[in-house]
């Protein structure tokens, strides 16, 4: 999947300062993937399913919301076999941060939109949130990042790394709880341009307990 207008691997790793983060408490957070049409029109998409079809040309953008004790990781797996780091991108500056707490975020950035290849194929994202952070999905990740295009094998042995880490994870969490879903309206600091009024009305909050994963999958 390629980005129109910024064409940066963004990454992000969101957390709480300490005080926000209550082991005992549950995850909150808010998340939309957005469509943007051909006449400029928005609307969410609904990833309650397996899969998600969307059209040729499709403009898709990403909103993330944390709420309340949440590490929230999102990666791209595209259409040809590339694994992507979405969010975040760094993270021994992100939680140095002080007004990630309800700050809405747009991916891949504030004035940029995925558009699928021409070619058929899934866009599949790995989304992963914990109460904790995800320490060794993070130092593979680090890792990943260091390493420079032309080590196409040691690249794509190290992508395969990280995705091996999400499905253990995944599976050591299998039984984690979900424990509500449902549309809210969005609010709080929008870290990006929405002068073209790219915003949809409603995003969906998500409570869970200490874990929460999901895969998106958007076939075009």
């Amino acid at each position: 999947m390629k980005k129109n207008m910024v064409s940066i691997i963004i990454f992000i790793c969101i957390s709480f300062p300490v005080t926000r983060l209550f082991p005992e408490s549950e995850i909150v957070f808010h998340y939309a993937f957005v469509i943007r049409n051909d006449t400029n029109a928005v609307s969410l998409l609904d990833t309650s399913g397996t899969h998600t079809r969307i059209y040729p040309d499709a403009h898709v953008r990403i909103l993330l919301q944390p709420v309340e004790n949440a590490c929230l990781y999102l990666f791209l797996h595209d259409a040809e076999g590339t694994l992507s780091v979405l969010f975040p991108e760094r993270y021994d500056t992100v939680f140095e941060e002080e007004k990630y707490y309800d700050a809405l975020y747009s991916i891949p950035g504030p004035a940029s939109w995925f558009v699928p290849n021409e070619k058929k194929g899934t866009e599949s994202f790995y989304l992963l949130v914990s109460q904790t952070r995800l320490t060794r999905l993070e130092s593979l990740v680090q890792e990943y990042l260091k390493l420079a295009e032309t080590d196409a094998d040691r690249k794509k042995e190290a992508a395969g790394e990280i995705e091996s880490e999400i499905t253990m994870l995944r599976r050591v969490h299998s039984s984690f709880t979900e424990k509500a879903v449902s549309p809210v309206v969005i609010a709080g600091d929008y870290r990006g341009d929405n002068t073209a009024g790219y915003l949809p009305e409603k995003m969906m909050e998500v409570r869970a307990g200490s874990f929460y994963a999901k895969t998106i999958r958007l076939v075009h």
